[in-house]
Order: C-alpha cells, then structure tokens, then sequence
C-alpha cells in the first residue's frame, strides 16, 4: 500500500541526518534496510531508504484507505521513537490497542544484577545491591539491525535497531484505517492478508518471566 511518508526514517553511512527516526538524528542504517520485508507470508513493500528520503509516516491521525480485494487482515510495520508506546486502531467496528515497541533498546533479558561501583570496567563491581527485572516484549519483530547511525551518520556498532508487525483484524465491508494521534509512532509499511483464523497456543511458546509470589522474580 503507497503511503504519504513525511520522514527520512534512514540515513547513509558517513552521512549527517535531520531530524532522523527519533528527532535528535538517530536513523536506521540506510544500507542494511532491504525494500521487502516478508513477514511469515505477508511481504511488506518499504520506500527507498537513504539519506533526506522520506520512508517512514508518523501517526497523526490520518486515515488510511484499504485497497479493493479480499482480504481480513492488515499488517503494520511500525516501531516507536520515544519507548514504547500504547496506540490504537481502528478497523470498521474492529478496535485494536496494541504496544509499539521502541527501535531500540532491548527485546528481551534475564534478571541482570546492579552494583555499586559506577565504572564496572576490570572487574570493579563494587557490591551487588539490586536486580533489574527480567523482561520478555510480545511484539513480533519483523527485522533488526545490528546497529542504528547516530546524527553525523556513524555506526552505533551494537546498539539495535527494529522493526515490529502488528496484525489487526478487518471486518467486512471496512475500507479505511484510521492512524492513532502519537507523534512518536512511525510507521514503514501496510499491507493487507486473507488468512484464516488465527490459532492461539494454550500454553506460551517461550519463557514469560513471570513474577514470584511476593513480587520477586521466578529464578
């Protein structure tokens, strides 16, 4: 589906960026964004990724019309600028609220332990004084990169970069879908499925972390 993008969501290396993905020049690596990204079987058609190119549309509102065709589903490929994000769309009679994960940052990790010391470089730990909870994000991740490029276009080398698609439902007879009023939601591509029912397994397909009684961490 074409879109009206208004953001260079990318940017080439060596290359200064403004105001890039996040508004202070962060962009995703022009080089490694392909221009399809297939999603289980749903193929997601991305603008021309590189330096001043608008590829990405920020959710303002807008109100995207649904091609003709059979379909009952629409998929967006979207991840947010400012952490994660709670939006909601709406389909015809079909209201989805869903989590649009930050670009960045981390999908998952165990319980990690704090420490004392400020500079844990050679070993200088200090004392264990706490624990960051563990978290596991539900987001279906589309596409990653091993690095986003900062505002004068130099690689972040191990600071990821995503992508997440969302599903929602489309009732019959629905023909727009309206964005969700946040300006931290960018969104790189819709494209719409005809799939069957969607099946829920009846038991996690992967660990939840969940809390133990008393409010510390399952270990």
């Amino acid at each position: 589906m074409a879109l009206a993008y208004d953001l260079a969501a990318a940017s080439s290396d060596g290359q200064a960026s403004t105001p890039g993905f996040d508004g202070k020049g962060n962009t995703y690596p022009a080089e490694m964004l392909p221009s399809q990204i297939q999603f289980n079987d749903v193929s997601f058609q991305l603008a021309t990724a590189k330096t001043g190119s608008p590829n990405a549309l920020t959710a303002k509102g807008q109100t995207i019309e649904l091609p003709a065709g059979r379909f009952n589903r629409v998929y967006i490929l979207a991840a947010s600028a400012r952490g994660d994000q709670r939006a909601t769309f709406t389909v015809g009679t079909k209201v989805a609220d869903v989590t649009i994960q930050d670009w960045g940052g981390y999908i998952g990790q165990w319980d990690n332990r704090k420490w004392s010391s400020p500079d844990v470089s050679h070993d200088h730990y200090g004392d264990m004084v706490g624990l960051t909870a563990g978290f596991i994000k539900r987001s279906d991740l589309a596409w990653y990169a091993s690095h986003h490029h900062d505002a004068t276009g130099r690689n972040v080398d191990y600071s990821y970069s995503y992508l997440f698609a969302y599903g929602i439902d489309v009732p019959p007879g629905a023909r727009t879908i309206p964005l969700p009023t946040n300006d931290a939601v960018r969104i790189m591509a819709i494209s719409i499925a005809n799939e069957d029912a969607a099946i829920t397994p009846a038991h996690p397909l992967y660990d939840v972390l969940p809390a133990a009684a008393g409010g510390g961490r399952t270990q």
